[in-house]
Parts: C-alpha cells; sequence; structure tokens
C-alpha cells in the first residue's frame, strides 16, 4: 500500500550535509532502516519507480525529507486540495546517535506532513512538479512568485 515517509535530520546527525546535497542517498539508508523495523516491505529500492521524492526542506537545527513509495495515484494537479494525495506517513529520525529512529507517525504528525506538502503544491503554482527543495536556513525566506491561492 502507498506511504509517505518523513525523514528528519538533525545538524548533530553525521548524515547532516548529505540530507541537504544528496537526498537519493539518504532515501537509501531511510528504507534500509524502515525495513529492518519492518514498516515497509523489503522489495523497495531507492532506485525503483515505486519511489517519488516530493520535497526537501532545510531549516538552522533539522533537514526535512519526504517521499512517497507506491503512490500510483499521485497527481500533482491536485495535491494542493484538501484531501487529495493523503497518505499514511511513516518516519526516521537520524540524530547524535548512530543508530536511527523509525516508526509510525500518529495523526498529527500524518497530518502536519500530509498539509505540509500540500501548501508546497499550492505555493509553487500551476504546472509545478516535485521535488520541491526549500531553504529557510540562515535567515533566508522563500519567495513564490506564482501560488495558487494567496
Amino acid at each position: 500500500t502507498a506511504k509517505r515517509v518523513l525523514i528528519v535530520v538533525s545538524r548533530t546527525s553525521h548524515h547532516w550535509s548529505k540530507a541537504w546535497t544528496s537526498s537519493k542517498e539518504l532515501i537509501t539508508i531511510a528504507l534500509r532502516v524502515l525495513q529492518q523495523e519492518e514498516l515497509i516491505p523489503s522489495y523497495v529500492h531507492s532506485d525503483s519507480s515505486s519511489i517519488t521524492l516530493l520535497a526537501t526542506e532545510r531549516w538552522d537545527l533539522r533537514t526535512f525529507i519526504v517521499f512517497d513509495i507506491f503512490h500510483d495515484t499521485y497527481d500533482p494537479d491536485m495535491a494542493h486540495l484538501p484531501g487529495h494525495n493523503d497518505l499514511p506517513v511513516v518516519w526516521v529520525f537520524f540524530g547524535r546517535d548512530e543508530r536511527a529512529g523509525a516508526n509510525i507517525a500518529g495523526k498529527p504528525m500524518e497530518n502536519k506532513v500530509n498539509n505540509d506538502i500540500r501548501a508546497l503544491h499550492d505555493a509553487t503554482g500551476l504546472g509545478s512538479r516535485p521535488p520541491f527543495v526549500v531553504d529557510h536556513a540562515d535567515g533566508k525566506v522563500p519567495f513564490y512568485l506564482n501560488p495558487r491561492t494567496c
């Protein structure tokens, strides 16, 4: 079944720079963690067509990467609308420790992730397609030239 995956990388993680410069590499690592925790099937691979990278968002203390697995009905033209393209969420956290944490997201986190992806679709405008890359680090404020709504 389709799932949305949230990767959270702390600034204290040895994966910090990789999270911003090489999301695909971090997705591969996160998939292994999710498979070890039996949260996704063992046959999912990062180079497969079953993976859709949606967003990488960097803040001063965390980088967030969001991707979908097996989301065959994903429609970027409708993804800005409430109730479209929402999926159950699993998360992986990379912090100071070598060992990563992973689990099924509770409803509040699931809603936040789905709403944030919806907001990115809305902010980037008609015809926009993921992956979205948003940088908030060092006080940067993203500016969107053509939002769908105000």
